[in-house]
This record gives structure tokens, sequence and C-alpha cells, in this order.
């Protein structure tokens, strides 16, 4: 396992490693919304369901719950991302490197190819 993975807070992949979750994320990313207004987004989910669904974004610190008069108002925490950004860059940066790899190979197999059709004529 890699160093980032290793220091990433488990909690963190579990929380996103949901598609439901990932869409809360995604709702929160484009504007804080309410428990309610989230429901909303989930017609196929029960309003406690997409409540526990936040509490583990909570506790993986991926969401803040902030009073707005009386409403409970949840808002992201983009931060709280940090280690699964970290990771997929260490894993882009090896598949970039693997398909450079790849394509230089590809080249030289090309050229060589070249020449014998030249060397053929």
């Amino acid at each position: 396992m890699s160093q980032a993975a290793d220091q990433a807070s488990p909690d963190v992949f579990a929380a996103v490693a949901d598609p439901t979750r990932r869409g809360i994320v995604e709702l929160l990313a484009l504007s804080d919304r309410t428990a309610g207004e989230l429901a909303a987004a989930f017609p196929a989910l029960s309003r406690p369901a997409v409540a526990k669904h936040i509490s583990i974004l909570q506790r993986a610190g991926l969401v803040e719950t902030h009073s707005v008069g009386r409403q409970r108002v949840n808002r992201l925490k983009p931060m709280g991302l940090s280690d699964v950004i970290t990771w997929t860059e260490t894993l882009n940066r090896y598949w970039d490197s693997r398909l450079d790899t790849l394509k230089a190979l590809a080249e030289e197999e090309a050229r060589h190819a070249g020449h014998r059709t030249q060397d053929q004529d």
C-alpha cells in the first residue's frame, strides 16, 4: 500500500465508496444544503437514511453541520478529501509513467516497422 493510503483515514475511503454519499458530496460541492434538501435529491431513500449517510460523512471529516436560524445546514469540508486526492494523484502519476513507456515502445516499434518496410522495397 502507498504511503498516502497508509496515512489516510480509512473512514474517508469507506465514506466515498458509497454512491449515495458520493452524490451527497457532489451536491454539497455545489452549495450548502439541509438534510431535507439532500433527502429530496434521493427520493428512493428515507430522510433517516440520508441523515445516516450525512453522519458517516461527518465522522469521516467530509461534512460539517452548522445552524442557520432553526435549520441545520450541511457544508462540504473539501480538505477532508485531501487524502483521497493525494492517493489518486499518486495513482495518476503511476499510470502516466506507464502510458509514457507504452507510447515510447509503440513509437520505437513503428520506427522499426518503417525501416523493415523500406528495406524490403
